[in-house]
């Protein structure tokens, strides 16, 4: 059995990804699966009219068309950790070099615009309660914060405090590049 593990609803559009990585689209009416996803679908969100924006383990960000019902790559946005959609259905995103990036709603797929570069993060060393964390296939570090510490997507600051406490308890780790096996030094949770 699967579960929901990704949940966005905007407007009467909602959208889920499973555990197997399968986004599903509720219409008004019923849910329908997304055929055809990228394979290790790891985020969605719902942009405009329908169209789910879905993060995928290769860190590349896709679109479904519920019209078309097709996926399309995008064009320009590679190394993505992150994916969030605001009030307005602007889409924003972070990639692996910690610049955030803003796709205007209305804007054609891949009118990405940088809004930030280089995020400051404070680190600060937690408490006791350390516990190690064992990477898995496909995760990066963001996703592994965000899911074993219930961030939501677009909280930022949790997101990157807790980064940087991670660097701290484990001072030769590439926050941008992790590999499967790879075991972490998590902080506490609280």
């Amino acid at each position: 059995m699967t579960t929901a593990r990704k949940f966005d609803t905007r407007a009467t559009y909602a959208v889920y990804l499973n555990d197997d990585g399968q986004a599903f689209l509720y219409d008004g009416q019923a849910w329908n699966h997304a055929l055809g996803e990228p394979p290790g679908l790891v985020d969605v969100v719902v942009w405009t009219s329908g169209m789910i924006l879905a993060l995928a383990s290769d860190k590349f960000v896709w679109s479904y068309d519920p019209i078309a019902t097709k996926w399309t790559k995008d064009p320009v946005a590679s190394n993505v950790t992150s994916l969030s959609v605001d009030d307005q259905k602007n889409v924003w995103c972070v990639n692996t070099s910690g610049e955030v990036y803003l796709m205007q709603a209305g804007t054609p797929l891949g009118s990405w615009r940088m809004i930030w570069k280089d995020i400051p993060a404070i680190a600060k060393q937690p408490p006791g309660g350390v516990w190690e964390y064992s990477v898995k296939p496909g995760e990066w570090l963001s996703l592994i914060v965000r899911r074993e510490y219930k961030i939501p997507a677009n909280d930022w600051d949790t997101t990157n405090r807790l980064i940087a406490q991670i660097k701290a308890l484990n001072p030769s780790l590439n926050v941008d590049h992790i590999e499967a096996g790879q075991v972490l030094k998590m902080p506490a949770k609280s």
